[in-house]
């Protein structure tokens, strides 16, 4: 058996890890703002909806200096707190917060870590791989417990695993949805161990491991609940992150509670520090932010940039940029005639001036694309900005037979964040090589259907604005989620515009079997060159940055490595 190199990192990240609650904010490309706040709103009127409330005033932070609760504002009430259901259904922000603040992974990102190759042990302390590189072996930390006292066991693992894992509909051959579906089989052994088979060498299987979908439930509740029965109360929910549910007021809120036995788990051996975190559901944005300016909520999700730069120099508010691993970008239907034609990619790429359109779509919020992917994702390669150049794109529209240019369609959904706007922009712009782009708005569900469920003959999108990014955040689940080419001839495996690239396919296949990290480098750093100078199946305008706004009261508030809020070590001060 093969120990990972990544169990040598172990120490220095729980140390990382253990620091959190000194550092404010998240990700790396933060933009702070100043002090002081009159927040407010604390829940000690609320009543539990069952089960009996713990007392976590030895382990919480609770005292004249602090607030007990931290009220956050979001866009919109959840179907339900259980995040299992994400392997069928695109998630909420709600239900990511959930899966973070309800459930605990098997490993961790520390905050400003390289999240594909630093991880630290949370429900797990050691591993092993099999020589063959098909089976993983792992051993769970003792004494760990659920809020409500029950030991978590490997029977636990095993039953969130099978839950996630449609094995009994598995196809090795399928490109997949989801990054669970290369797992063959996850087999109990005994209470402190348990086994993962794939189909496949999984170089990637720490950072799959560490995803938010990933964790670990109850195998009780799994076994006596259907999913839709899941994470609606106190009874149908038993915590293995820092927060447990203790009320939901449907239209209103949910309360969640600090899990007791979160030390238990927790690789800071610490509960949460705050007793309460409310969540409150506002779908407006500008009134989410009227709510954190009047000291109503502490923390508002999914501003505007218009709304966070008015907040920015407010000194009573935080205001940060976290690095997101997503780019907005504009798709080729690439079995479009003309979008077919590389010389006329290449062209559409070199007309637009990104940066501009960027700047005036998301202010400050975003980063200059310098790549085919975010840099944060492992294995990108940076090879510079592509600037704009319109003698250059008339120059390869002649080559590729269009010296006049041509008429075609931008597609973008009506509910996708400045979509429609960034469509636009881009039509402008194309005008000026001679390329008339008219822009069509298209309501989401009609959008999303198209542009994920359609046969490659029924495809009639030449262009439409999309977000692409990576769930494990490394270039292998980029290529392998986004631009492969599709096995059954439709793009519901989220190959949107039907690109296909013999060489990229098996460069992919490749990389995505090879253990050796610098070997996988190098073929995801190839497919990266061909994807952004010689074969583009996108134009990347940006890449997204979240706006995180919140008290400048709150210490200790980060984001997780898939950029999901983390309240564990958050306090707040009165």
């Amino acid at each position: 058996m093969k120990r990972n190199i990544l169990l040598k990192r172990i120490a220095a990240l729980l140390l990382c890890t253990a620091m959190t609650a000194s550092a404010a904010g998240c990700g790396s490309s933060s933009k702070d703002s100043g002090q002081g706040n009159s927040g407010q709103t604390p829940a000690q009127d609320t009543q539990a909806s069952g089960g009996q409330s713990q007392d976590n005033s030895d382990e919480t932070v609770v005292s004249d200096e602090y607030r007990d609760t931290i009220v956050l504002a979001i866009d919109q009430e959840p179907p339900s707190l259980c995040g299992l259901a994400m392997r069928t259904t695109t998630p909420s922000f709600m239900t990511m917060m959930e899966t973070t603040q309800m459930v605990n992974e098997l490993v961790l990102a520390p905050p400003d870590s390289e999240f594909a190759e630093e991880v630290a042990m949370a429900l797990i302390t050691d591993y092993e791989v099999s020589d063959d590189d098909l089976t993983w072996t792992f051993t769970l930390k003792e004494g760990m417990k659920f809020a409500k006292g029950n030991p978590i066991t490997a029977k636990d693992i095993v039953a969130t695993f099978n839950v996630l894992v449609p094995f009994d509909q598995a196809d090795p051959l399928a490109v997949p949805k989801g990054h669970y579906q290369q797992f063959k089989s996850v087999d109990y052994i005994d209470d402190m161990h348990f086994s993962i088979t794939t189909y496949e060498p999984a170089p990637s299987m720490m950072r799959i491991i560490c995803s938010y979908s990933s964790g670990v439930w109850d195998a009780e509740l799994l076994e006596n609940h259907s999913l839709d029965e899941l994470g609606w109360s106190y009874e149908t929910m038993n915590s293995s992150g820092p927060y447990q549910i203790k009320e939901w007021k449907s239209g209103e809120y949910v309360l969640l509670e600090a899990n007791p036995n979160y030390y238990t788990v927790s690789v800071t051996g610490e509960n949460a520090k705050t007793p309460y975190l409310k969540v409150v559901f506002i779908p407006d944005a500008s009134a989410r932010a009227a709510a954190l300016e009047a000291g109503e909520v502490d923390v508002a999700y999914g501003l505007s940039a218009e709304s966070a730069q008015l907040l920015k120099d407010n000194p009573d508010f935080v205001v940060r940029g976290s690095d997101n691993c997503s780019i907005y970008n504009v798709r080729f239907g690439c079995n479009d005639p003309i979008m077919s034609n590389v010389k006329v990619r290449q062209a559409l790429v070199y007309a637009l001036d990104v940066n501009a359109i960027a700047k005036n779509l998301y202010g400050e919020f975003f980063n200059e694309v310098r790549g085919f992917s975010s840099h944060v994702i492992w294995g990108f390669l940076d090879e510079g900005h592509i600037d704009q150049d319109q003698a250059k794109a008339k120059e390869l529209l002649t080559e590729a037979g269009y010296p006049d240019g041509f008429e075609t369609r931008i597609y973008a959904s009506t509910t996708g964040y400045k979509y429609v706007e960034l469509a636009e922009a881009v039509s402008a712009q194309l005008a000026e090589i001679g390329v008339k782009a008219e822009v069509i708005p298209v309501e989401d569900s009609v959008y999303q259907e198209k542009i994920g469920g359609s046969k490659i003959e029924d495809f009639d999108y030449p262009l439409f604005v999309k977000e692409t990014g990576g769930r494990t955040r490394e270039f292998g689940s980029v290529v392998h989620t986004w631009y492969e080419t599709s096995p059954d001839g439709t793009n519901s495996a989220q190959n949107n515009g039907f690109y296909s690239n013999a060489k990229v396919d098996e460069l992919s296949a490749k990389g995505n079997a090879t253990m050796d990290d610098t070997e996988r480098l190098k073929i995801f750093q190839e497919i990266q060159h061909i994807c952004y100078k010689e074969d583009p199946p996108q134009i990347n305008i940006a890449e997204m940055v979240d706006i995180l706004c919140y008290s400048s009261k709150i210490d200790g508030l980060w984001c997780n490595a898939g950029g999901v809020l983390e309240f564990d070590q958050a306090v707040i001060r009165k």
